[in-house]
């Protein structure tokens, strides 16, 4: 992958972490946003909620 095409897609994972109230996000790499995303996605999933019971 080009340099250029990274900094783009991690800079739009930074973008939705922030969106979220999440800031802390210097000094980890593509990958490491990546997980906290999807670990902050997870935790905003209603459980309570029928169609969540699998969850």
């Amino acid at each position: 992958m080009k340099v250029a095409e990274i900094e783009y897609k991690r800079k739009h994972v930074i973008d939705q972490l922030h969106q979220l109230g999440i800031k802390d996000t210097d000094g980890l790499d593509y990958h490491q946003l990546v997980r906290k995303l999807a670990i902050a996605r997870a935790s905003e999933v209603d459980v309570t909620r029928d169609s969540n019971k699998w969850f």
